[in-house]
């Protein structure tokens, strides 16, 4: 991470809707991340699209923001900071789309594991990432990352590829 800190640095962007992007252009880019079940059927999503916790203002509740996805990631992080600010709700009714991969950030704690209590279907595809604190370790930036993924679609070699991607597309920021 340590190219994508300094870059969203010296641009001026958040670092966490960087991130978000980063990741989602990145899952797009993986056919594995866009299989769903519906209706006990696979389907295929052309692309999907962000659905993101977001801390509210003056308040320690956060707030799942859905959008879709932008084309580069200025209009992302601008899109996301106007999404994420226009928004009231907490939970906004987006139970019929499956075309999401979810991605939150806890900012205040470095993790090796984690796990979440969840009642995931069995038929429930959408990724969930979950990131940590940065930390330095050298000269170098790193970031715990967390998936929770439906192996029907997505295995070891699929998150590898993911890294792969999202570690050039950082590369490629500079």
């Amino acid at each position: 991470m340590t190219r994508a800190r300094e870059y969203t640095r010296k641009k001026g962007l958040s670092f966490y809707y960087t991130l978000i992007f980063l990741s989602v252009s990145s899952a797009n880019m993986i056919e594995n991340y866009r299989y769903r079940v519906r209706d006990g059927k696979v389907i295929l999503h052309d692309i999907i699209h962000p659905t993101f916790a977001d801390l509210s203002k003056d308040s320690e509740l956060f707030k799942m923001v859905t959008m879709d996805m932008a084309d580069n990631l200025a209009s992302f992080v601008e899109k996301a900071g106007q999404a994420s600010d226009g928004q009231a709700e907490y939970f906004p009714e987006t139970s019929d789309r499956d075309d999401l991969i979810s991605f939150s950030m806890i900012p205040w704690i470095r993790f090796t594991g984690l796990s979440y209590m969840a009642n995931i279907e069995r038929n429930d595809a959408i990724p969930r990432i979950t990131c940590g604190k940065y930390y330095k370790d050298d000269s170098r930036i790193l970031l715990p990352f967390n998936f929770q993924v439906n192996h029907l679609f997505i295995d070891g070699i699929h998150l590898a590829r993911f890294k792969e991607i999202l570690e050039s597309r950082i590369d490629g920021l500079l």
